[in-house]
């Protein structure tokens, strides 16, 4: 892609990848801007400005503005779509869905699958960031989730929400990511039902409700560490609900007078806090 793309497929459609193996990236900061009259529903279900439905895609260096419609920005609706990395795009200004929402899978064979999104910058939404559901990697191999050093800004739901069904083996690295909300509205990073122990680490996280959740099944091992959390508002900045082992280590938690640091919602968690 080499110049602005102006969205405006027939009848308010989103634009769809699906062809195998492309790659979308940009030389000259391509915008994929969103009609005035976009359709919210496509055949029912929540459109998306641009959405994936092949394997083997990279979205990368794009700018799409959302113009306050109720839409996905990037979407991978389907969970048949393999190896898929959104990396360096801008999102701004979407309403009441999600700006990047993927629903991966491995393709059941026996090859590590992996999917990044990484180094995006979303800002202006009154909808979540990032939504990952990995609910089917799940073919017995360690598939591989990157979300890094994404920076998000005002987000009225959850920034960061990666959801599992229990029965994945995931290597999953969350790290270096910033998220600024300011409302003390949203939740920054939320990571429920994982079989494979989980790794949050760098970054920082203002102005949430909550800073960082879990709570449904993880892993034997969460580790917290090298987070700032800042100006929390009235909830917990660590709050966990469940069985496991935590590692909470070099951590900056500070909020409101009614915030609490750390919240344990299980009497059988074994919980370590240095520093």
């Amino acid at each position: 892609v080499q110049e602005d793309v102006n969205l405006s497929a027939v009848d308010g459609q989103e634009a769809d990848v699906t062809q195998q193996g492309v790659t979308i990236t940009s030389a000259s900061d391509a915008t994929v801007s969103v009609p005035e009259n976009f359709s919210q529903f496509d055949n029912g279900n929540i459109a998306q400005a641009l959405e994936i439905s092949a394997d083997n895609v990279t979205i990368d260096g794009l700018t799409l503005e959302g113009k306050d419609a109720g839409i996905n920005g990037i979407a991978m609706p389907d969970d048949n779509t393999l190896n898929t990395s959104v990396t360096n795009n801008n999102i701004a200004n979407f309403t009441g869905s999600d700006a990047i929402k993927l629903i991966a899978n491995d393709g059941g064979s026996s090859d590590v699958e992996s999917l990044d999104v990484s180094s995006n910058t979303l800002t202006g939404l009154d909808a979540n960031g990032i939504n990952l559901d990995l609910t089917d990697f799940d073919d017995g191999t360690t598939d591989t989730v990157t979300v890094d050093s994404n920076t998000i800004e005002t987000v009225s739901g959850t920034v960061i929400q990666l959801t599992s069904d229990g029965s994945e083996d995931v290597d999953l690295t969350v790290s270096s990511n910033g998220i600024d909300d300011t409302t003390q509205a949203a939740t920054g990073i939320d990571v429920d039902n994982f079989q494979s122990n989980v790794d949050i680490s760098g970054g920082s996280i203002n102005g949430t409700d909550t800073g960082i959740i879990s709570s449904t099944d993880l892993g034997s091992f969460l580790n917290i560490s090298s987070v700032d959390l800042t100006n929390i508002g009235s909830s917990s900045a660590i709050n966990v609900g469940h069985d496991t082992t935590l590692n909470v280590d070099d951590v900056t938690a500070d909020g409101s007078s009614s915030a609490t640091g750390l919240t344990l919602g299980s009497a059988s968690i074994d919980a370590e806090v240095t520093n």
